[in-house]
């Protein structure tokens, strides 16, 4: 089944006792995780690791194996990978619906942690050091230390020259 309509609370695999809150919060860190700020390695190890410990303080009797499957519930709120190949996933964005249940300490929290989230993202890798490999015609290659800064305008990562 398709949902079109908003998925019921009984049609959750994980979700059925969780707050609106909690699925919000959930789905907003999976839209986060395709943020282009998160994407070199060092980064992205930094966000798992902050929404992991979000998730492991706030469902610590929920073992590690259950928690990564978290994304078989929102699929069926937020449209992502698999909406085309599977049926009981969504194919619209209920995540709307969910957070206008939310009252306005709910919605602090939330922005609260982005800000805390995006303020250390910043502290530590809005400019980093990395390794370029450039492959020469002849053969073999070459490997040049260089640095990438964050352009706001390119919404993605440049190499600062």
């Amino acid at each position: 089944m398709k949902y079109f309509e908003l998925p019921k609370k009984k049609d959750f695999k994980y979700f059925q006792n969780f707050t609106d809150f909690e699925i919000v919060m959930l789905c907003e860190f999976k839209l986060l995780s395709k943020d282009p700020k998160f994407a070199p390695w060092s980064q992205r190890n930094f966000f798992n690791k902050f929404k992991n410990d979000w998730i492991k303080n706030r469902f610590p009797e929920i073992p590690f194996s259950d928690r990564s499957l978290f994304d078989v519930d929102i699929q069926r709120i937020i449209p992502f990978f698999w909406t085309n190949t599977h049926e009981e996933y969504s194919t619209a964005n209920h995540l709307y619906i969910f957070k206008g249940k939310l009252d306005d300490i709910e919605l602090e929290e939330i922005e609260s942690l982005k800000i805390r989230l995006n303020t250390e993202w910043e502290g530590r890798f809005k400019s980093y050091n990395s390794m370029k490999t450039e492959f020469l015609k002849e053969g073999g290659y070459v490997e040049h230390e260089v640095t990438y800064i964050w352009d706001d305008k390119l919404y993605n990562y440049k190499e600062k020259i």
